[in-house]
């Protein structure tokens, strides 16, 4: 758009009492307001100037004022007219910008570019940025590699599209503002593809959607007094200046192949062993790499955990089943894709999951059960031996937990002397932790123990 800058608006004073009338005979479109009236005495009228400027050049022009009584008068209406121009630039060599590729972007996900917008005259601009939704070559979530009549033949998903506030996937913030002479801005432009199933299409690998928006870039003036008449709103809207900016990017689906599959049925164990399947897991786009992220799940570990996939490739994973507790297990193993991701401001990302996949995992934890085999042991052997023996566990001697009655905490026993240190007992027997259960009685009664 163009915008030439000039007086505006002049102010005549006119002192003396009477009829007045202005002329203006040129061909520029100079308009004068009111043509003609009466001045009061005493009193003065304002007359307005107005001035549409059409393109860049020096205005000298003069118009004819009669007074009643008076020698006719000339009013000078001078005016400097400059062009408005509104540039994008890199933001590396301040080269003219004209369309910025995004690029492959996973739906879900987002990609910032930067310009800066530039005043390049010597005259503020006010300017606006509208996003055109009915442009000749516009593409709105279509796949261009296929043929015309294929496309056309979904008439349903194209009426979709059209239906689609298009400032939700490609963003220009800010979108208005000012600029002071010879001024530079920084602008933000935000692609955030989102996934528009088409329902007689399959996503596999060769699915995709782009995008080929364009945005406007006009300066904004008044138009206050040429709104009036056709001729000078003509020239209004055809001479100012004005940029278009294409952006083009494209939308593919996350898309992962696992082998054995997404249902893994573990080995039954007991509690404390482990039961182990490797995983191949595929990235089935051939465009981008993804960064994946195993959730923490109870009875299961995932090595590793975490990692990236390049384009079209393959990475293994060991996945084990570490039961904690008894039972059949059914679980649900959530896989996050981690990308970028846009703010709520739209002009900065962060490191977030934006997608998330699913593996079943199914598995049973036994009862360990274990044969106990029994013995005979004779026992300890005293001097005089007693007539009981005990059935023990064979593998007793193995365990180092021992019963507390069996042992002596005596440096110097006497348990088996026999012997009292007041009088000898004569006959008496000792009774041993391995004899009859729950007594120390003899069944004879002419046995002594203690």
């Amino acid at each position: 758009m163009q915008h030439c800058k000039g007086p505006d608006v002049n102010q005549l004073l006119l002192f003396p009492t009477g009829i007045f009338k202005t002329e203006y005979c040129g061909q520029l479109p100079i308009l004068i307001f009111p043509t003609s009236g009466i001045v009061d005495a005493k009193s003065s009228v304002v007359i307005k100037v107005d001035f549409c400027a059409d393109y860049p050049r020096i205005v000298d022009e003069e118009a004819i004022v009669i007074l009643q009584g008076q020698p006719e008068m000339l009013l000078s209406i001078k005016a400097h007219v400059v062009e408005q121009i509104i540039e994008l630039l890199n933001m590396s060599r301040d080269r003219r910008l004209e369309y910025i590729h995004f690029g492959p972007v996973f739906f879900g996900s987002s990609k910032i570019q930067h310009a800066r917008i530039h005043n390049n005259s010597p005259e503020p601009i006010n300017w606006v940025a509208i996003i055109q939704d009915d442009a000749m070559g516009e593409e709105m979530g279509t796949d261009t590699r296929q043929r015309t009549d294929i496309a056309l033949n979904n008439l349903t998903y194209i009426r979709k599209i059209k239906n689609i506030d298009t400032t939700t996937i490609i963003s220009c913030l800010p979108n208005e503002g000012t600029l002071q002479p010879y001024q530079k801005t920084v602008i933000t432009f935000c692609f955030t593809p989102k996934l528009m199933a088409d329902g007689k299409k399959d996503i596999g690998p060769s699915y995709r959607q782009d995008y080929a928006l364009f945005l406007r870039f006009e300066s904004v003036g008044s138009k206050d007094g040429f709104l009036r008449d056709d001729d000078y709103k003509t020239i209004k809207s055809e001479r100012f200046q004005k940029m278009e900016l294409a952006l083009t990017g494209t939308g593919l689906p996350v898309l992962l192949q696992f082998d054995p599959g997404p249902v893994l049925n573990f080995e039954p164990c007991f509690m404390g062993e482990r039961s182990e399947i490797q995983c191949i897991i595929k990235n089935q786009c051939e465009l981008l790499p993804l960064t994946y992220h195993f959730e923490k799940t109870a009875n299961f570990k995932i090595d590793p955990e975490k990692g990236e996939i390049n384009e079209g490739g393959m990475v293994d994973v060991m996945c084990s089943f570490v039961p904690h507790q008894l039972g059949v297990f059914k679980v649900k193993q959530k896989i996050e894709i981690i990308g970028l991701v846009a703010e709520e401001d739209l002009q900065s990302l962060s490191i977030k999951p934006f997608h998330h996949v699913y593996l079943n995992f199914n598995s049973i934890c036994k009862a360990s059960t274990k044969k106990v085999v029994m013995k005979f042991d004779a026992g300890m052997l005293p001097l005089i031996r007693n007539p009981m023996g005990n059935f023990v566990v064979k593998d007793l001697a193995k365990r180092k937990n021992y019963a507390p009655v069996a042992m002596l905490q005596s440096a110097t026993p006497r348990t088996h002397s026999h012997h009292s240190c007041e009088e000898p007992v004569k006959d008496v027997l000792l009774a041993f932790p391995n004899d009859r259960a729950a007594t120390i009685r003899s069944k004879d009664r002419d046995k002594h123990f203690r």
